[in-house]
């Protein structure tokens, strides 16, 4: 939720005033990437700030002002201001704590008002470069950042979507690639094992090495074969996923086995070593 304009009686460096010279800056890039887990539901936010303003970044240093960032998300009603103490680094976010659309604020504020602040190349309208500031308010507000996280945080359930198909075969699933979800359409035998095996987490990972793998195997099966529409919602974050375990798509004349063997080693860590692990 960005910061409404306000007029301040002090010079406050932000794109909403010209209380700056043009070619002092105070911004912040973001970098969002998920967090690894067996949800993928975490979000890590990696944040760099840009600020050359030299009274300002010693106020920083000299813990007369606190670098602040404002993160919070509409969805899930999630707010939260982080104090940072450097000018780039990562916060991790709690899990499931943003779904959507993420806002990020950067803000210096003052924490000690003992003595004046000294400020230098703020417009000549000022009749002073010296000021008397309260606590808590702000000596820079940089725009507002938006990141849309609608489908890089989903968790596997939100991905494949599991639905009962009583006219199926009681023993078998279909999988369908639909713009928004993997949906699997299972008769009631499957449907049945696969809400007992997915609410026990001894046996969830056995999932991971047969129905969810056959849905990564459907998916790099179509990336491989380029029949995977952009508007797939799941597309390119099963592009970075592959790519971030320094895996590559298979040919598109790839056979059942190499796509089989590459999906298996996606969701290894998932599947056949946290079986392991549960049976140790």
């Amino acid at each position: 939720m960005a910061i409404k304009p306000k007029s301040y009686f002090y010079p406050v460096l932000s794109p909403l005033s010209s209380d700056y010279a043009s070619d002092v800056v105070f911004s912040i890039e973001i970098q969002p990437k998920i967090v690894d887990g067996p949800s993928r539901n975490q979000l890590a936010i990696g944040y760099e700030v840009t600020l050359n303003s030299a009274p300002l970044v010693d106020f920083i240093i000299d813990k007369r002002a606190v670098l602040a960032l404002d993160f919070y998300c509409g969805d899930t009603m999630y707010r939260e201001l982080f104090r940072v103490a450097e000018l780039k680094g990562e916060i991790q976010l709690p899990a499931a704590a943003i779904k959507g659309k993420l806002e990020i604020q950067a803000f210096i504020v003052v924490v000690d008002s003992d003595m004046p602040f000294t400020l230098e190349k703020i417009s000549s309208e000022y009749k002073s470069n010296s000021f008397e500031l309260e606590i808590g308010v702000p000596l820079a507000i940089a725009a507002s950042v938006s990141v849309p996280i609608d489908f890089a945080l989903s968790s596997i359930k939100e991905m494949v979507k599991i639905m009962l198909e009583a006219e199926r075969d009681k023993n078998s699933y279909a999988i369908d690639l639909t713009s928004e979800q993997i949906v699997v359409y299972m008769g009631t035998n499957a449907h049945t094992v696969w809400n007992s095996m997915y609410n026990d987490d001894s046996q969830k990972p056995t999932l991971f090495v047969s129905v969810l793998k056959d849905c990564v195997a459907a998916v790099v099966e179509a990336l491989a074969r380029n029949t995977a529409d952009v508007e797939f919602a799941w597309m390119e974050y099963f592009k970075e996923w592959i790519a971030e375990q320094n895996h590559k798509l298979p040919s598109d004349d790839a056979s059942f086995s190499d796509v089989n063997e590459l999906s298996l080693e996606i969701l290894g860590k998932r599947g056949y070593e946290r079986v392991i692990a549960n049976a140790n």
